[in-house]
């Protein structure tokens, strides 16, 4: 899991969304929205829509950040996850956060 410094804040949400330089990715995972940055400053979203257990919807939303600890990437983003990716195993998961990464680096 990241800690908290590394994540998003509400504030932050409206200046990664608002700028015009934005850069996005997206596979059967969800879609990753990031600029290029210094630092890692991550968030992920799960809807309620697409999951109405909040167990799930926290259990995905924790592998991925623990995925996203794991990458030495350095981007400001938000990353919302797609409906079909709650039935997705660990090993499946991890596949496409690792197809996101290459993306990113090769739009970097």
């Amino acid at each position: 899991m990241l800690p908290k410094a590394k994540r998003l804040k509400r504030t932050d949400f409206e200046v990664l969304l608002s700028n015009s330089n934005i850069k996005i990715v997206y596979n059967a995972l969800g879609t990753l929205k990031y600029l290029p940055s210094s630092s890692k400053k991550i968030s992920v979203v799960t809807s309620g829509k697409h999951e109405k257990s909040a167990v799930k919807r926290n259990k995905i939303r924790r592998r991925i950040y623990s995925l996203f600890s794991k990458q030495d990437i350095n981007i400001f983003g938000v990353m919302y996850v797609s409906k079909n990716s709650f039935n997705f195993d660990f090993e499946t998961i991890k596949k496409y956060f690792n197809e996101l990464i290459f993306k990113t680096k090769k739009n970097t």
